[in-house]
């Protein structure tokens, strides 16, 4: 689902005039209409019913799909799917794919279909090439994806747990929240993406959907914020969803909030150090006139005095990432004492570095103040 979310939000569902006939999961799959293949002969999903699972690549010839080649070829090869058929369709005709390189190194039937047929039957309006397809031994279409989630694919159904009843829903959803997006109906959009919210809190790839909608084409922004704080009561102590208010908030304009934010966020995760650190980065990227070297340096202060670090040594680093900020803001004194406790506490290489950036501070420490213009 989050890859299927993620390209909901960075791009413009386009749905195909034939949308009608994609074959939705959960039915029977439809046989490969092109008879064009490579060695001669013609394959037909059909011929596998009751006796093996199959699994169709569909490509275009370009590079994304030579870069999935070796992979194909390794999923056909592994001894776990030998009760499993491999078949591959190439949206371009037979003479176009012979020129193709590594088309006839494939170790399974290939297809040469310049109408795109067997695409329009089987690709989703948000399916991306090259795609796989993983059909039942009953001829069912169970799943659509990445080819490199294909051996876990099939190893649950294997085992029974691949839940095909859910799959088909999460399907449902994807496709009325696409279509409601083309058509302009964002109220309709969020409704049905924040009652799948509540079914999935911990999911917020949902969350961070919804903020999208509420703020960009919504402009109740309002809405988002009260959707956030639902969150952190059903998600406490989960800094992503800090993440994500943080972003809300910029793009509210509402900069003024950042103060509080801060605070709250220091309060809840401050002994957690790479989260101090995360939040750091984030208030740095803001625009000049919003940058608060303030606030940035409350969250590094804050993981360096109550940070629980595993080890002296991850102090130490810390301790030298912190001395390069506080360098850059003007306050090489604080990057000095800094450098100096991580060269005490570590070793080797990491030690002599520590010194190096030590002796760096001493001497800008000493020079600026005779610099002039």
């Amino acid at each position: 689902m989050k890859k299927i979310l993620t390209l909901l939000v960075i791009s413009t569902i386009i749905v195909s005039k034939l949308a009608a006939a994609v074959a939705t999961t959960g039915d029977m799959a439809p046989n490969i209409p092109s008879p064009i293949w490579m060695d001669g002969k013609v394959y037909r999903i059909a011929e596998y019913k009751g006796k093996k699972f199959v699994v169709v690549f569909l490509w275009a010839p370009d590079q994304r799909a030579l870069a999935e080649f070796q992979q194909m070829n390794r999923i056909a090869r592994m001894p776990a799917n030998a009760d499993t058929a491999f078949l591959s369709v190439a949206n371009c005709d037979l003479e176009t794919l012979k020129k193709f390189p590594g088309a006839a190194k494939l170790t399974f039937p290939v297809c040469a279909d310049h109408n795109r047929a067997t695409a329009k039957l089987y690709m989703r309006s948000f399916d991306r090439l090259p795609l796989a397809v993983v059909i039942g031994k009953e001829g069912r279409i169970y799943w659509r994806g990445s080819i490199r989630q294909v051996p876990a694919v099939l190893k649950l159904i294997r085992e029974n747990k691949f839940d095909l009843p859910e799959r088909i829903r999460t399907e449902k959803f994807t496709l009325d929240v696409s279509n409601a997006i083309k058509n302009k109906q964002f109220d309709k959009a969020n409704k049905l993406i924040y009652a799948e919210w509540e079914r999935f809190p911990a999911n917020l790839e949902l969350l961070s959907m919804y903020l999208l909608i509420s703020g960009r084409h919504l402009k109740r922004f309002d809405d988002g914020f009260k959707v956030i704080a639902e969150a952190g009561k059903k998600l406490p102590g989960n800094p992503e969803v800090g993440v994500l208010e943080f972003q809300h908030i910029c793009s509210a304009g509402l900069f003024n909030r950042l103060d509080e934010f801060s605070k709250r966020m220091i309060a809840v995760h401050g002994s957690n150090p790479d989260t101090m650190t995360k939040f750091a980065s984030l208030f740095i990227k803001l625009p000049a006139k919003e940058l608060q070297p303030r606030q940035i340096n409350a969250f590094l202060s804050a993981g360096w005095r109550n940070g629980k670090f595993k080890n002296d040594a991850e102090k130490a680093n810390y301790a030298i990432n912190y001395a390069k900020l506080m360098h850059s803001f003007g306050r090489t004194d604080i990057a000095c004492k800094l450098a100096i406790f991580a060269e005490q506490k570590l070793n080797g290489k990491a030690k002599a570095s520590a010194a190096e950036a030590v002796t760096y501070y001493k001497k800008i420490i000493a020079e600026s103040s005779k610099l002039a213009l």
